[in-house]
């Protein structure tokens, strides 16, 4: 956040999403609301610890691995890094009615938290219209948007600076998606039910079926 010339406020929630301990409840040891603890203790030293804390996505784990993975992105603050948004939605409010819409929506996550999932700053990509979910095909009417985002990762684009004055090659790629689970399965092509219904356990899911 330092190299874009931005600070940030760490601001502690209750571990049950509750309320945050800021402004009228700052300096609060337990939560306003149901009174568990603001801290979990760190076996090793007794330090408290606070049970969740508001972040901006540079905070996070895979901000900081995909740094690793390529610096020479990293290096440039004013590269974009992006999030995926999508899901399906009927847009005649129409349960009865069978139409499926699929907006695709890319969230720039440069921007301060304040801004970056305000509407003003959202892109809409692609509306991939039709009668039916595009479910099982959704990857061929991705492919327009996925072959941009290759190119913006690996060529890059002219783009003017209006701070710097100057013109720099600016690149750009996703770090994640935002989706509830079953559009990441649509998305990622896994399938979300059934044996191995978690992504991240894989074969190790623990499954069993009521007779």
């Amino acid at each position: 956040m330092t190299y874009l010339g931005l600070g940030y406020e760490c601001i502690h929630a209750c571990k049950y999403d509750c309320a945050l301990f800021w402004k009228e409840n700052e300096k609060l040891e337990t939560c306003p609301i149901c009174q568990t603890s603001r801290w979990k203790l760190n076996d090793g030293t007794g330090k408290k610890i606070p049970h969740k804390i508001l972040r901006h996505p540079a905070d996070s784990t895979a901000w900081k691995e995909f740094d690793k993975e390529y610096p020479g992105f990293a290096a440039d603050p004013r590269n974009v890094r992006l999030a995926l948004a999508t899901d399906n939605f009927n847009p005649f409010g129409n349960m009865s009615t069978s139409y499926s819409m699929w907006p695709v929506i890319l969230v720039p996550l440069n921007l301060p938290p304040w801004d970056c999932m305000k509407d003003p700053f959202l892109f809409l990509s692609l509306l991939i219209p039709g009668k039916h979910s595009p479910v099982k095909y959704i990857d061929v009417y991705m492919r327009p948007l996925i072959d941009e985002l290759k190119e913006l990762f690996i060529e890059g684009a002219d783009t003017f600076d209006v701070s710097g004055k100057n013109t720099f090659r600016m690149h750009a790629s996703i770090l994640w998606t935002i989706n509830d689970f079953p559009a990441y399965g649509d998305l990622s092509g896994w399938s979300t039910k059934g044996y191995m219904a978690c992504p991240a356990c894989n074969k190790g899911t623990y499954s069993r079926q009521n007779l």
